[in-house]
Protein backbone atom coordinates (compact mmCIF):
# COMPACT_ATOMS: atom_id res chain seq x y z
CA UNK A 1 0.00 0.00 0.00
CA UNK A 2 2.86 2.12 0.96
CA UNK A 3 4.54 1.52 -2.78
CA UNK A 4 1.28 2.81 -4.39
CA UNK A 5 0.77 5.50 -2.63
CA UNK A 6 3.98 6.64 -3.46
CA UNK A 7 3.85 5.50 -6.95
CA UNK A 8 0.83 7.63 -7.51
CA UNK A 9 2.66 10.91 -5.55
CA UNK A 10 5.65 10.54 -8.07
CA UNK A 11 2.73 10.48 -10.99
CA UNK A 12 0.89 13.02 -9.42
CA UNK A 13 3.94 15.55 -8.71
CA UNK A 14 5.10 14.83 -12.42
CA UNK A 15 1.86 16.03 -13.98
CA UNK A 16 1.89 19.04 -11.54
CA UNK A 17 5.28 19.90 -12.97
CA UNK A 18 5.03 19.40 -16.42
CA UNK A 19 1.44 21.32 -16.42
CA UNK A 20 3.10 24.17 -14.33
CA UNK A 21 6.63 24.20 -16.49
CA UNK A 22 5.33 26.87 -18.95
CA UNK A 23 3.40 29.65 -16.66
CA UNK A 24 6.50 28.86 -14.54
CA UNK A 25 9.26 29.12 -17.33
CA UNK A 26 12.70 30.49 -16.56
CA UNK A 27 13.01 33.74 -17.96
CA UNK A 28 16.14 34.89 -20.61
CA UNK A 29 18.96 37.06 -19.33
CA UNK A 30 17.62 39.48 -21.53
CA UNK A 31 14.49 39.77 -19.80
CA UNK A 32 15.01 38.93 -16.49
CA UNK A 33 17.05 42.28 -16.21
CA UNK A 34 13.19 44.04 -16.58
CA UNK A 35 11.54 41.31 -13.97
CA UNK A 36 12.33 42.06 -10.27
CA UNK A 37 9.80 39.07 -9.44
CA UNK A 38 7.77 37.19 -12.59
CA UNK A 39 4.27 35.41 -12.44
CA UNK A 40 4.63 34.74 -9.15
CA UNK A 41 2.10 32.59 -7.42
CA UNK A 42 0.64 33.55 -3.48
CA UNK A 43 -0.75 31.19 -0.97
CA UNK A 44 -2.50 32.26 2.10
CA UNK A 45 -3.12 29.68 4.76
CA UNK A 46 -4.90 29.87 7.33
CA UNK A 47 -4.27 28.27 10.76
CA UNK A 48 -6.53 28.00 13.75
CA UNK A 49 -3.79 29.65 16.46
CA UNK A 50 -3.51 33.31 17.50
CA UNK A 51 -2.41 33.34 20.83
CA UNK A 52 0.65 30.81 21.37
CA UNK A 53 3.75 33.04 20.61
CA UNK A 54 5.64 29.76 20.41
CA UNK A 55 3.66 27.77 18.22
CA UNK A 56 3.47 30.99 16.10
CA UNK A 57 7.23 31.53 16.13
CA UNK A 58 7.38 27.73 15.08
CA UNK A 59 5.31 28.04 12.71
CA UNK A 60 6.54 30.97 10.88
CA UNK A 61 9.67 29.06 10.59
CA UNK A 62 8.59 26.34 9.13
CA UNK A 63 7.13 28.68 6.55
CA UNK A 64 10.30 30.70 6.12
CA UNK A 65 12.46 27.31 5.80
CA UNK A 66 12.06 26.57 1.69
CA UNK A 67 14.36 27.96 -0.56
CA UNK A 68 12.75 30.16 -3.55
CA UNK A 69 9.88 30.58 -1.26
CA UNK A 70 9.28 34.03 0.62
CA UNK A 71 6.98 34.25 3.58
CA UNK A 72 5.63 37.45 2.66
CA UNK A 73 2.92 38.63 5.09
CA UNK A 74 1.73 37.30 8.91
CA UNK A 75 -1.07 38.41 10.29
CA UNK A 76 -1.82 37.31 13.89
CA UNK A 77 -5.56 38.14 14.93
CA UNK A 78 -5.85 37.32 19.13
CA UNK A 79 -8.85 38.29 18.83
CA UNK A 80 -9.99 35.45 16.58
CA UNK A 81 -7.20 33.11 17.72
CA UNK A 82 -6.71 32.87 14.27
CA UNK A 83 -3.13 33.81 12.29
CA UNK A 84 -2.49 34.04 8.09
CA UNK A 85 0.57 32.88 6.70
CA UNK A 86 0.98 34.39 3.21
CA UNK A 87 3.85 32.55 0.80
CA UNK A 88 5.05 33.73 -2.56
CA UNK A 89 7.28 31.56 -5.07
CA UNK A 90 7.54 31.97 -8.79
CA UNK A 91 8.42 28.36 -8.73
CA UNK A 92 5.02 26.11 -8.27
CA UNK A 93 6.75 22.81 -7.06
CA UNK A 94 8.71 25.18 -3.82
CA UNK A 95 5.45 26.52 -3.04
CA UNK A 96 3.53 23.60 -2.82
CA UNK A 97 6.50 21.31 -0.63
CA UNK A 98 6.44 24.41 1.25
CA UNK A 99 2.67 25.12 1.77
CA UNK A 100 2.75 21.23 2.83
CA UNK A 101 5.55 21.59 5.03
CA UNK A 102 3.78 24.46 7.29
CA UNK A 103 0.74 22.24 7.26
CA UNK A 104 1.87 19.21 8.56
CA UNK A 105 3.95 21.53 11.29
CA UNK A 106 0.48 22.97 12.60
CA UNK A 107 -1.16 19.41 12.49
CA UNK A 108 1.99 18.23 14.30
CA UNK A 109 1.72 21.41 17.07
CA UNK A 110 -2.35 21.97 17.74
CA UNK A 111 -5.14 20.01 18.29
CA UNK A 112 -8.53 21.54 17.60
CA UNK A 113 -10.14 19.89 21.18
CA UNK A 114 -8.22 22.50 22.65
CA UNK A 115 -8.90 25.43 20.97
CA UNK A 116 -11.88 28.09 21.36
CA UNK A 117 -12.26 31.23 19.53
CA UNK A 118 -15.37 33.96 18.24
CA UNK A 119 -14.27 33.29 14.92
CA UNK A 120 -15.83 29.97 12.92
CA UNK A 121 -13.37 27.56 12.11
CA UNK A 122 -13.29 24.02 10.58
CA UNK A 123 -10.13 22.79 11.29
CA UNK A 124 -6.47 23.45 12.40
CA UNK A 125 -5.49 24.19 8.84
CA UNK A 126 -8.51 25.71 8.45
CA UNK A 127 -8.31 27.34 5.09
CA UNK A 128 -5.74 27.36 1.93
CA UNK A 129 -6.34 29.73 -1.06
CA UNK A 130 -4.01 30.20 -3.94
CA UNK A 131 -3.71 32.83 -6.38
CA UNK A 132 -1.92 34.58 -9.62
CA UNK A 133 -0.11 37.64 -8.49
CA UNK A 134 1.30 39.19 -11.33
CA UNK A 135 4.88 40.53 -11.73
CA UNK A 136 6.68 43.36 -10.59
CA UNK A 137 8.69 45.46 -13.13
CA UNK A 138 11.54 47.40 -13.20
CA UNK A 139 11.75 49.87 -16.31
CA UNK A 140 14.61 52.29 -16.39
CA UNK A 141 13.89 56.32 -15.71
CA UNK A 142 15.67 56.97 -18.65
CA UNK A 143 12.92 55.22 -20.72
CA UNK A 144 9.41 55.40 -18.50
CA UNK A 145 6.58 53.73 -19.62
CA UNK A 146 3.08 54.69 -18.31
CA UNK A 147 2.23 52.63 -15.51
CA UNK A 148 -0.81 51.00 -14.51
CA UNK A 149 -3.60 51.62 -12.42
CA UNK A 150 -2.38 51.94 -8.64
CA UNK A 151 -4.41 49.44 -6.76
CA UNK A 152 -7.53 51.02 -4.84
CA UNK A 153 -6.19 52.89 -1.38
CA UNK A 154 -6.86 51.66 1.45
CA UNK A 155 -8.29 53.28 5.09
CA UNK A 156 -4.76 51.95 6.70
CA UNK A 157 -3.09 53.84 3.68
CA UNK A 158 -0.87 56.77 5.86
CA UNK A 159 -2.56 59.61 3.87
CA UNK A 160 -5.81 57.86 4.30
CA UNK A 161 -5.85 57.71 7.87
CA UNK A 162 -3.98 61.04 8.41
CA UNK A 163 -6.65 62.61 6.12
CA UNK A 164 -9.45 61.38 7.82
CA UNK A 165 -8.12 61.31 11.61
CA UNK A 166 -8.47 65.45 11.09
CA UNK A 167 -11.57 65.40 9.13
CA UNK A 168 -12.87 63.16 12.08
CA UNK A 169 -11.95 65.05 14.48
CA UNK A 170 -13.28 67.85 12.83
CA UNK A 171 -17.25 66.92 12.65
CA UNK A 172 -16.95 65.29 15.99
CA UNK A 173 -17.17 67.77 18.08
CA UNK A 174 -17.32 67.18 21.51
CA UNK A 175 -17.86 63.37 21.20
CA UNK A 176 -15.06 62.09 23.41
CA UNK A 177 -16.41 58.72 24.07
CA UNK A 178 -16.62 57.76 19.99
CA UNK A 179 -12.95 59.38 19.96
CA UNK A 180 -11.68 56.94 22.71
CA UNK A 181 -13.86 53.75 21.17
CA UNK A 182 -11.96 54.75 17.98
CA UNK A 183 -8.61 55.49 18.89
CA UNK A 184 -8.96 51.73 20.83
CA UNK A 185 -10.07 50.06 17.41
CA UNK A 186 -6.81 52.03 15.91
CA UNK A 187 -4.21 50.85 18.54
CA UNK A 188 -5.73 47.38 18.77
CA UNK A 189 -5.09 46.54 14.63
CA UNK A 190 -2.12 48.38 14.64
CA UNK A 191 -0.98 46.28 17.35
CA UNK A 192 -2.09 43.17 14.79
CA UNK A 193 -0.43 44.95 12.36
CA UNK A 194 2.49 44.93 14.14
CA UNK A 195 2.62 41.18 13.78
CA UNK A 196 2.81 41.54 10.03
CA UNK A 197 6.28 41.26 7.76
CA UNK A 198 6.72 44.82 7.22
CA UNK A 199 6.29 45.40 3.73
CA UNK A 200 10.38 46.91 2.76
CA UNK A 201 11.16 47.88 -0.79
CA UNK A 202 14.91 46.65 -1.68
CA UNK A 203 17.56 49.74 -2.69
CA UNK A 204 17.64 50.63 -5.96
CA UNK A 205 14.70 49.15 -6.95
CA UNK A 206 11.37 50.76 -5.42
CA UNK A 207 9.99 54.12 -6.13
CA UNK A 208 12.35 55.47 -8.97
CA UNK A 209 14.33 57.28 -6.03
CA UNK A 210 18.01 57.81 -6.75
CA UNK A 211 18.23 54.00 -8.46
CA UNK A 212 17.47 54.95 -11.95
CA UNK A 213 14.84 52.45 -11.89
CA UNK A 214 11.28 52.67 -10.93
CA UNK A 215 9.10 49.40 -9.76
CA UNK A 216 5.74 48.92 -11.77
CA UNK A 217 3.04 46.10 -10.38
CA UNK A 218 1.47 44.16 -13.52
CA UNK A 219 -1.57 42.05 -12.78
CA UNK A 220 -2.00 38.59 -14.10
CA UNK A 221 -2.13 38.20 -17.96
CA UNK A 222 -5.78 37.51 -19.17
CA UNK A 223 -6.96 34.04 -19.88
CA UNK A 224 -6.81 31.17 -17.42
CA UNK A 225 -3.39 30.37 -17.37
CA UNK A 226 -2.65 31.51 -14.34
CA UNK A 227 -5.30 30.23 -12.21
CA UNK A 228 -5.04 26.65 -14.27
CA UNK A 229 -1.52 26.54 -12.46
CA UNK A 230 -3.05 28.03 -9.30
CA UNK A 231 -5.73 25.14 -9.18
CA UNK A 232 -2.93 22.52 -10.11
CA UNK A 233 -0.70 23.20 -7.39
CA UNK A 234 -4.22 23.48 -4.62
CA UNK A 235 -5.24 19.83 -6.18
CA UNK A 236 -1.08 18.48 -5.73
CA UNK A 237 -1.34 20.62 -1.70
CA UNK A 238 -5.09 18.56 -1.21
CA UNK A 239 -4.02 15.10 -2.18
CA UNK A 240 -1.13 15.48 -0.07
CA UNK A 241 -2.64 16.71 3.12
CA UNK A 242 -5.74 13.62 2.64
CA UNK A 243 -3.31 11.32 3.22
CA UNK A 244 -1.72 9.73 6.09
CA UNK A 245 1.73 10.49 7.47
CA UNK A 246 3.92 8.41 9.72
CA UNK A 247 6.65 9.40 11.73
CA UNK A 248 9.26 10.40 9.88
CA UNK A 249 13.02 12.44 9.54
CA UNK A 250 12.30 16.14 9.56
CA UNK A 251 12.49 17.96 6.28
CA UNK A 252 16.20 19.66 5.67
CA UNK A 253 16.06 23.23 6.31
CA UNK A 254 19.48 24.92 4.57
CA UNK A 255 17.07 28.57 4.45
CA UNK A 256 16.13 28.47 7.79
CA UNK A 257 18.66 27.80 11.04
CA UNK A 258 15.22 29.01 13.25
CA UNK A 259 13.59 26.16 12.10
CA UNK A 260 16.27 23.71 11.73
CA UNK A 261 17.40 23.91 15.45
CA UNK A 262 13.47 23.63 16.49
CA UNK A 263 12.98 20.30 14.53
CA UNK A 264 12.45 17.42 16.01
CA UNK A 265 14.74 14.29 15.78
CA UNK A 266 11.66 12.30 14.55
CA UNK A 267 8.25 13.84 13.15
CA UNK A 268 5.47 12.44 14.86
CA UNK A 269 2.54 11.49 12.57
CA UNK A 270 0.01 13.66 10.82
CA UNK A 271 -3.48 12.14 10.39
CA UNK A 272 -5.26 12.47 6.90
CA UNK A 273 -7.87 15.13 6.21
CA UNK A 274 -11.12 15.71 4.65
CA UNK A 275 -10.02 18.33 1.74
CA UNK A 276 -12.90 20.25 -0.15
CA UNK A 277 -12.17 21.74 -3.38
CA UNK A 278 -13.28 25.00 -4.30
CA UNK A 279 -12.89 27.82 -7.06
CA UNK A 280 -11.06 26.69 -10.50
CA UNK A 281 -9.93 23.74 -8.10
CA UNK A 282 -13.29 21.83 -8.43
CA UNK A 283 -14.85 20.81 -11.55
CA UNK A 284 -17.82 23.26 -10.74
CA UNK A 285 -15.90 25.89 -9.35
CA UNK A 286 -18.18 26.23 -6.59
CA UNK A 287 -17.51 29.72 -4.45
CA UNK A 288 -15.69 29.08 -0.85
CA UNK A 289 -19.01 30.21 1.06
CA UNK A 290 -20.83 27.64 -0.52
CA UNK A 291 -18.76 24.90 0.82
CA UNK A 292 -18.44 26.29 4.27
CA UNK A 293 -22.31 27.15 4.25
CA UNK A 294 -22.97 22.96 3.82
CA UNK A 295 -20.53 22.47 6.65
CA UNK A 296 -22.01 24.54 8.90
CA UNK A 297 -19.64 27.53 8.97
CA UNK A 298 -21.77 29.88 9.13
CA UNK A 299 -23.84 28.38 11.96
CA UNK A 300 -23.27 29.84 15.71
CA UNK A 301 -24.40 30.08 19.25
CA UNK A 302 -26.77 33.05 20.67
CA UNK A 303 -23.46 34.68 21.55
CA UNK A 304 -21.64 34.26 18.75
CA UNK A 305 -18.88 32.10 20.10
CA UNK A 306 -17.76 28.58 18.36
CA UNK A 307 -15.63 25.92 20.36
CA UNK A 308 -14.13 22.65 21.14
CA UNK A 309 -16.74 19.81 22.73
CA UNK A 310 -14.20 19.71 25.72
CA UNK A 311 -15.09 22.60 27.63
CA UNK A 312 -11.68 22.72 29.43
CA UNK A 313 -10.00 25.26 26.95
CA UNK A 314 -10.95 28.51 27.81
CA UNK A 315 -12.51 30.54 30.87
CA UNK A 316 -15.06 32.28 28.47
CA UNK A 317 -18.11 30.33 28.12
CA UNK A 318 -19.41 31.74 25.31
CA UNK A 319 -15.97 30.44 23.63
CA UNK A 320 -17.56 26.66 23.64
CA UNK A 321 -20.97 26.71 21.91
CA UNK A 322 -20.95 25.75 18.75
CA UNK A 323 -18.74 22.44 17.73
CA UNK A 324 -17.08 22.32 14.06
CA UNK A 325 -16.99 20.73 12.11
CA UNK A 326 -19.65 18.66 12.87
CA UNK A 327 -19.18 14.98 11.87
CA UNK A 328 -23.22 14.49 10.33
CA UNK A 329 -22.27 17.45 8.16
CA UNK A 330 -19.81 15.40 6.47
CA UNK A 331 -21.60 12.49 5.64
CA UNK A 332 -24.58 14.35 3.95
CA UNK A 333 -21.75 16.74 2.23
CA UNK A 334 -18.76 14.16 1.93
CA UNK A 335 -15.55 15.78 0.91
CA UNK A 336 -13.78 15.27 -2.25
CA UNK A 337 -10.40 14.13 -0.90
CA UNK A 338 -10.02 11.75 2.33
CA UNK A 339 -11.67 10.33 5.04
CA UNK A 340 -15.44 11.22 5.29
CA UNK A 341 -14.82 11.05 9.12
CA UNK A 342 -12.59 14.06 10.30
CA UNK A 343 -9.83 13.03 12.94
CA UNK A 344 -11.24 15.01 16.29
CA UNK A 345 -7.92 16.63 16.71
CA UNK A 346 -7.64 18.07 13.33
CA UNK A 347 -10.90 18.98 11.54
CA UNK A 348 -10.58 19.25 7.79
CA UNK A 349 -9.35 21.53 5.14
CA UNK A 350 -10.92 24.01 2.63
CA UNK A 351 -8.49 24.86 -0.23
CA UNK A 352 -8.57 26.30 -4.21
CA UNK A 353 -7.79 28.39 -6.68
CA UNK A 354 -9.24 31.90 -7.44
CA UNK A 355 -8.20 35.62 -8.16
CA UNK A 356 -6.78 37.73 -5.43
CA UNK A 357 -9.41 38.23 -2.56
CA UNK A 358 -9.11 41.38 -0.11
CA UNK A 359 -10.30 40.67 3.74
CA UNK A 360 -12.28 44.05 5.26
CA UNK A 361 -13.15 44.65 8.41
CA UNK A 362 -15.75 47.80 9.48
CA UNK A 363 -16.20 47.26 13.16
CA UNK A 364 -19.50 48.16 14.70
CA UNK A 365 -20.03 50.96 17.86
CA UNK A 366 -22.54 50.08 20.05
CA UNK A 367 -24.64 47.41 17.77
CA UNK A 368 -25.01 44.22 19.20
CA UNK A 369 -24.45 40.66 17.31
CA UNK A 370 -28.16 40.73 15.67
CA UNK A 371 -28.08 43.75 14.28
CA UNK A 372 -24.17 43.33 13.17
CA UNK A 373 -25.70 39.97 11.47
CA UNK A 374 -28.52 42.28 9.35
CA UNK A 375 -25.97 45.06 8.35
CA UNK A 376 -23.46 41.61 6.63
CA UNK A 377 -25.94 40.06 4.79
CA UNK A 378 -27.48 43.42 3.25
CA UNK A 379 -24.09 44.52 2.19
CA UNK A 380 -23.21 40.80 0.82
CA UNK A 381 -24.00 39.95 -2.71
CA UNK A 382 -25.94 36.92 -1.21
CA UNK A 383 -28.11 39.40 0.25
CA UNK A 384 -28.72 42.00 -2.52
CA UNK A 385 -26.19 43.99 -1.39
CA UNK A 386 -22.69 44.70 -3.56
CA UNK A 387 -21.22 42.60 -6.13
CA UNK A 388 -18.37 40.06 -4.90
CA UNK A 389 -18.99 40.99 -1.54
CA UNK A 390 -19.26 38.14 1.36
CA UNK A 391 -19.60 39.18 4.55
CA UNK A 392 -20.51 37.86 7.89
CA UNK A 393 -21.10 39.07 11.32
CA UNK A 394 -18.27 38.65 14.34
CA UNK A 395 -17.88 39.45 17.76
CA UNK A 396 -14.73 39.82 19.79
CA UNK A 397 -13.91 38.99 23.24
CA UNK A 398 -14.92 42.90 24.38
CA UNK A 399 -18.62 42.08 23.14
CA UNK A 400 -17.64 44.60 20.21
CA UNK A 401 -18.92 43.30 16.62
CA UNK A 402 -17.67 43.85 13.26
CA UNK A 403 -18.38 42.93 9.74
CA UNK A 404 -16.15 40.51 8.51
CA UNK A 405 -15.81 41.05 4.43
CA UNK A 406 -14.59 39.21 1.58
CA UNK A 407 -14.24 41.22 -1.53
CA UNK A 408 -13.97 38.76 -4.14
CA UNK A 409 -12.95 41.38 -7.37
CA UNK A 410 -12.15 45.28 -5.73
CA UNK A 411 -12.88 46.43 -9.47
CA UNK A 412 -16.48 45.69 -9.03
CA UNK A 413 -16.77 46.51 -5.30
CA UNK A 414 -13.95 48.28 -3.45
CA UNK A 415 -13.31 49.08 0.22
CA UNK A 416 -14.70 52.24 -0.08
CA UNK A 417 -18.48 50.96 -1.67
CA UNK A 418 -18.52 48.70 1.34
CA UNK A 419 -17.33 51.23 3.80
CA UNK A 420 -20.35 53.54 2.45
CA UNK A 421 -22.99 51.08 1.95
CA UNK A 422 -22.55 50.19 5.53
CA UNK A 423 -23.15 53.71 6.57
CA UNK A 424 -25.96 54.05 4.71
CA UNK A 425 -27.91 50.90 5.55
CA UNK A 426 -26.64 52.08 9.44
CA UNK A 427 -28.24 54.87 8.74
CA UNK A 428 -31.36 53.63 7.68
CA UNK A 429 -31.76 51.28 10.27
CA UNK A 430 -31.82 54.37 12.49
CA UNK A 431 -28.21 53.95 14.33
CA UNK A 432 -26.19 56.61 15.33
CA UNK A 433 -24.32 58.17 12.84
CA UNK A 434 -20.74 57.02 14.58
CA UNK A 435 -22.29 53.77 14.63
CA UNK A 436 -20.07 52.12 11.36
CA UNK A 437 -15.78 53.05 12.61
CA UNK A 438 -13.38 52.80 9.84
CA UNK A 439 -12.31 49.76 8.36
CA UNK A 440 -9.36 47.82 7.74
CA UNK A 441 -7.54 45.45 5.75
CA UNK A 442 -6.63 41.88 7.14
CA UNK A 443 -4.06 41.29 4.00
CA UNK A 444 -1.52 43.01 1.87
CA UNK A 445 -2.54 43.71 -2.13
CA UNK A 446 -0.64 41.82 -4.72
CA UNK A 447 1.67 44.76 -5.45
CA UNK A 448 2.96 44.70 -1.28
CA UNK A 449 3.35 41.28 -1.47
CA UNK A 450 5.34 40.94 -5.19
CA UNK A 451 7.79 43.94 -3.60
CA UNK A 452 8.23 42.14 -0.02
CA UNK A 453 8.90 38.75 -1.56
CA UNK A 454 11.44 40.16 -4.30
CA UNK A 455 13.14 41.29 -1.19
CA UNK A 456 13.14 38.12 0.79
CA UNK A 457 14.19 36.19 -2.25
CA UNK A 458 16.89 37.79 -3.19
CA UNK A 459 18.21 38.13 0.40
CA UNK A 460 17.58 34.10 0.89
CA UNK A 461 19.47 33.86 -2.07
CA UNK A 462 22.62 35.62 -1.31
CA UNK A 463 22.37 33.51 2.14
CA UNK A 464 22.19 30.78 0.31
CA UNK A 465 25.29 31.20 -1.52
CA UNK A 466 27.11 32.71 1.67
CA UNK A 467 26.13 28.91 3.06
CA UNK A 468 27.35 26.89 0.20
CA UNK A 469 30.70 28.78 -0.69
CA UNK A 470 31.49 28.16 3.71
CA UNK A 471 30.63 24.53 2.63
CA UNK A 472 32.63 24.32 0.12
CA UNK A 473 35.62 26.17 1.99
CA UNK A 474 35.25 23.85 4.83
CA UNK A 475 35.41 20.93 2.62
CA UNK A 476 38.60 22.11 0.96
CA UNK A 477 40.03 22.73 3.91
CA UNK A 478 39.64 19.46 5.69
CA UNK A 479 40.76 17.64 2.58
CA UNK A 480 44.05 19.76 2.21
Amino acid sequence: MKLCSLSLQNIFADYCSRRCAPYFAVRSHASMHRHEIDSALGCNVYISEGRNENIINRLQAEADATQGVALANIFVDKSYNRTGFTLVSTQADRLTNAVVRLSRAALRLLDLRSHAATHPRLGVVDHISLHPLGSVVRRSSAHPHPAPAPWPLQPEDHYYHHHHHHQHRHRQGNHHQHESQQLHYHQHHQHQHHHQVQNTHPQGSGGGTGSGHDTVWEPPPPGLTGLAVAASCAQYIAWHLSQEVEGEEPPPSSSSPAAAAAAPAKLEPAPALPVYLYGYAHPSRRCLSEVRRQLGYFRRAADGGWGSDSGTSSSSPQEQQQLLPDPSDLLRFPPDLGPVEPPPQSGLLTIGAVPWVTNYNVPLQDVDLEEAKWLARAVSERGGGLPGVEAMALKHEDDTVEVACNLLDETRSSSHAVQARLEALASSRGLDQWAVLWGYRTNKTPEELLQTAAAALVAKAAAERRRTSSSSSSSSSSSS
